[in-house]
């Protein structure tokens, strides 16, 4: 008689079975910024009645109250000036087509209709801004007001590069007009960095 074979028999892994799948790692979570999208910007349309002004008053005083309503408004990134010329109908009806942005309307006015000779010689003391703001989709006035211009004497800081007294009193004129504007439309409440002016 032959030798009989002792032990066990060890099984052979089955080929059919699939190896256990791989943990993949969980994504990261997103940071809020990536999220969460920009706020839109809100938007405001100012315009200048050029042609209201009198013609005592030269272009260049009503460009410098331009210059320092737009320059002031640069501290909120939050917002999109787009400035129009318009006159007060002009004004009305574009408020009129906004559902959502106001509508505001300077115009350079003086108070002495015999200051000066001709044109470019009128006293910048005798000048005032005035303000409308439209509200949108009725047109109605949400309010308005009048800025006079301040003496040289008043002004704190230096003048403009033109180096003429009236340009800075006008350009200061300019800056609190936007600030009566500010105040009535609560955007002061967030002050933010940098102004888009189109």
């Amino acid at each position: 008689m032959g030798e009989a074979q002792s032990g066990r028999r060890v099984k052979r892994p089955d080929a059919n079975v699939s190896p256990a799948p791989a943990i993949e790692p969980a994504p990261a979570p997103q940071s809020p910024k990536e999220s969460q999208p920009a706020p839109p910007k809100q938007k405001l349309i100012a315009g200048m009645d050029e042609l209201g002004r009198s013609i005592n008053i030269p272009q260049y005083m009503a460009g410098a109250v331009w210059d320092g309503f737009l320059d002031e408004f640069r501290k909120f990134s939050s917002l999109r000036v787009t400035t129009e010329n318009m006159r007060r109908r002009d004004a009305i009806e574009r408020a009129k087509k906004e559902t959502e942005s106001y509508v505001v309307l300077l115009q350079v006015e003086t108070e002495n209709l015999n200051s000066g000779g001709g044109v470019g010689q009128v006293n910048s003391n005798d000048l005032l801004v005035s303000y409308i703001i439209f509200s949108p989709v009725t047109g109605k006035i949400k309010s308005s007001g009048r800025v006079y211009v301040r003496s040289s004497r008043s002004i704190l800081g230096g003048r403009l590069p033109t180096g003429r007294v009236a340009d800075s009193q006008l350009y200061q004129a300019g800056r609190e007009t936007a600030d009566r504007v500010i105040s009535a439309l609560n955007l002061g409440s967030t002050v933010l960095s940098l102004l888009t002016i189109e």
